[in-house]
């Protein structure tokens, strides 16, 4: 969904041009393709890399002040999603500056020194991003502090203030929403949503690509009989498992994970069925 990005277009399968809106961000500067393109750049970078952007290496090339064209170095499929990633935010090129001019001062004004020295340091939060909500203070391991941006580019925020617990126990989280420690909650446990469902005013789900599978040998074993992989898969109930392991909060897979409307993504009318018969094991 259009945010930072108003509009995009892929010109091939190796690359994809963003047009950026007028934004700010929460420091005050202006949101622009170059400031963009350095803060994926820093993520590309990153010893940690998000990932999201993948293996396949990438450049970041700016046209004009609010369009970003991003290529890489393979054919990619999903390059366009890569970047709804919250690993891919957009930050003010501010929140790079800081560490590395502390480590110049460590390193007596050596430039060289100080950016290799600073290459995988954090970046700086505090009033970088662009959202309607701004950190305005480093945040504790347990909580996160924020005040609403009244110059955010999808409008004032209807909330002054909002205070964001981290827990890592999903028990406790589920906890803390009933008893009404808190008032929103994510990434609740499957096993405890029916008694989240009795006592909230409203569920909201959101659907992810992820996938429980069952690999096959099929260069050695029993599994070389391709009659034998089609009993098998024959065999497996996706329903029932849904139904019971996931409490019904999963869906059974039917064809393929990504947006069929993709030309690369669709599935002939007969890719679910097998072209060899089940065998009788």
């Amino acid at each position: 969904m259009p945010s930072l990005a108003e509009s995009w277009s892929d010109e091939s399968p190796r690359s994809v041009t963003f047009h950026l809106r007028n934004a700010k961000f929460h420091d005050g500067k202006p949101l622009t393709a170059q400031a963009a393109a350095t803060s994926l750049t820093h993520a590309w970078n990153a010893t940690n890399r998000p990932k999201a952007l993948g293996k396949a290496n990438l450049t970041f090339e700016t046209t004009d002040d609010h369009t970003l064209k991003i290529t890489s170095e393979k054919d990619d499929p999903i390059l366009i999603q890569r970047f709804a990633d919250p690993g891919t935010m957009i930050l003010s090129p501010d929140a790079f500056t800081g560490d590395a001019n502390k480590d110049r001062e460590k390193n007596g004004g050596k430039d060289a020194e100080a950016k290799e020295s600073s290459s995988d340091a954090a970046p700086d939060l505090v009033k970088h991003g662009t959202g309607p909500f701004s950190l305005d203070k480093k945040a504790s391991s347990t909580q996160a502090d924020l005040k609403a941006n009244d110059d955010y580019w999808g409008g004032k925020p209807k909330l002054n203030t909002v205070t964001v617990k981290f827990m890592t126990d999903a028990s406790a989280r589920t906890a803390a929403f009933r008893s009404g420690e808190v008032q929103l909650a994510t990434a609740i446990p499957t096993s405890q949503v029916s008694e989240i469902e009795k006592s909230a005013g409203e569920i909201k789900s959101t659907p992810l690509p992820r996938a429980v599978l069952l690999h096959l040998n099929t260069k050695k074993g029993v599994f070389t009989d391709p009659g034998l992989r089609a009993a098998a898969r024959e065999a497996i109930n996706s329903k029932a498992i849904t139904d019971s392991v996931f409490e019904g909060k999963a869906d059974a897979a039917t064809d393929h994970l990504f947006n069929p409307a993709e030309e690369w993504a669709r599935t002939p009318d007969d890719a679910s069925k097998s072209a060899v018969p089940a065998t009788q094991p």
